[in-house]
């Protein structure tokens, strides 16, 4: 981490994580089983008005919504991870003194 682009990204996740990760998972957590309350009560119970189609359409958005506001973070740490500090180039080594001028003996 000695670059400090990479300090930034860093920062960048972090906040991005408490500002739209934790609005996300709220947000799922209440659409999730307010969602499924309105599987259930228009699939078993045939009871359909426009509260039920209302509130089972905005619990759909809530949803869709949270899953946005996870991916923002979610998408920032996989670029991160992805995103290698650049290694310098090893130095080519040469021969010094008197080796330099004489031949490798072979291997048995």
């Amino acid at each position: 981490m000695k670059n400090p682009k990479n300090k930034t990204i860093v920062v960048i996740t972090v906040i991005s994580a408490f500002i739209c990760g934790c609005p996300g998972m709220l947000l799922l957590f209440n659409g999730v089983p307010n969602l499924i309350d309105g599987i259930i009560q228009i699939a078993f119970i045939g009871k359909v008005s426009n509260t039920v189609s209302i509130n089972f359409l905005l619990n759909i958005g809530l949803v869709c919504l949270s899953g946005v506001l996870l991916l923002i973070p979610l998408g920032l740490m996989i670029y991160l991870w992805t995103q290698r500090s650049q290694k310098a180039p090893l130095e080519s080594l040469e021969l010094a003194g008197i080796s330099g001028d004489e031949p490798i003996p072979p291997t048995h």
